[in-house]
């Protein structure tokens, strides 16, 4: 848990003063790191990752970084904002996201 709020405060101060959820993440980081975290960055498709939602960000990507150091590189998300639940996570074509598609059917 250490780690991830390290990443958080990394996060934050990459991102300075925007909304965090407008952003997606590639995160470089060592091996061990990395399958800790991958376990927490399954994507359901529907339901957003337990890392996405400690994070706060649209999108979660990670990779093994070759220097073993740690790198946090955020861009915007291409996603639109869900109309229902806020996230930057809608669909194409629509205004909401998976999550709350299926909830209103």
């Amino acid at each position: 848990m250490d780690a991830i709020l390290d990443i958080k405060r990394g996060v934050c101060a990459t991102a300075k003063n925007e909304n965090l959820k407008k952003f997606k993440l590639i995160l470089r980081v060592d091996s061990n790191l990395y399958e800790e975290l991958n376990k927490l960055n399954v994507n359901d498709g529907v339901n957003d990752s337990v890392l996405c939602e400690v994070l706060e960000l649209s999108d979660v990507s990670l990779e093994v970084s070759d220097s073993g150091k740690r790198e946090i590189m955020l861009s915007q998300t291409k996603r639109g904002q869900c109309m229902r639940c806020r996230k930057y996570n809608a669909i194409d074509n629509s205004d909401k996201c998976l999550r709350c598609e299926r909830v209103l059917v």
